[in-house]
């Protein structure tokens, strides 16, 4: 089975409120930026220089900081949440198992977010809607929560693993 990783698209990110903040403020600092540049430029007397110095760096450093928190925005979100290929990863618990010991999957969503629960074998204790809902069980290492506009959605990504490993059995939960 090819390998797939699943994180945010960069095209909803670029969609996002924070892509939209970074447009807002470029577009309102920039000729504040400008136009206080061209005076300092102009001015002669060293104290009104020194003032206009302090009027440029001022928005010039919100663009310069506004651009490097929508770049930290984008590695935080495009980072990977789940591999699946002949190993099945969730990088954030550290848990990682062979794709053929992989026995149940189950799919739910919680407060309009997808989830997945990839269940090896070995492991006997399975999801229900009230364990989902109150978050009382023993299988928090095995769940991903999918991003808001994955690369891959949770019940492609269960077809895949199906058409790839049979053995595997689906389960879906529903909204919880």
């Amino acid at each position: 089975m090819a390998l797939i990783k699943v994180t945010s698209r960069f095209s909803a990110l670029l969609r996002s409120p924070a892509a939209r903040t970074l447009v807002i403020l470029t577009v309102l600092l920039a000729p504040l930026t400008w136009f206080l540049y061209r005076e300092f430029e102009e001015a002669t007397n060293s104290t009104i220089r020194a003032l206009y110095a302090v009027g440029v760096a001022a928005p010039a450093c919100g663009i310069v900081v506004a651009v490097l928190s929508f770049i930290a925005f984008v590695i935080r979100r495009r980072r990977i949440v789940l591999e699946v290929g002949e190993q099945v990863t969730i990088p954030g618990t550290g848990v990682s198992f062979p794709l053929a010991e992989l026995g149940t999957l189950q799919l739910f969503s919680k407060n309009g977010y997808s989830y997945m629960a990839l269940l090896p074998v070995h492991v006997t204790e399975r999801l229900t809607a009230q364990s989902a809902r109150s978050g009382q069980h023993h299988v928090h290492g095995y769940i991903v929560e999918f991003p808001a506009q994955p690369t891959i959605h949770s019940f492609e990504l269960a077809d895949v693993i199906v058409a790839a490993h049979g053995d595997v059995r689906v389960e879906k939960i529903g909204a919880v």
